[in-house]
């Protein structure tokens, strides 16, 4: 980024309190009760669950730890 110009935003359903994770062509945001993926192709919102919490990416999948002490996996597209 040169010129610090907004390239493009995304409106979730609350505070995004969890660093995003990103992968295969996607950045996986989270609040406390849902994940979104969001294309960084198109900029819009592809995929959502309703869990929420930290994220992870590892053997092909998104992990999600909520607060409440469920670790859910996804499998990722290739």
């Amino acid at each position: 980024m040169t010129t610090g110009n907004l390239q493009w935003s995304f409106a979730a359903d609350g505070a995004l309190r969890y660093p995003p994770a990103i992968a295969a062509g996607y950045v996986y945001v989270a609040s406390d009760s849902h994940v979104y993926a969001v294309s960084l192709d198109t900029h819009e919102s592809v995929w959502q669950t309703d869990v929420g919490g930290w994220l992870s990416i590892g053997a092909g999948r998104l992990f999600v730890a909520s607060a409440n002490g469920v670790l859910t996996a996804f499998v990722l597209s290739p």
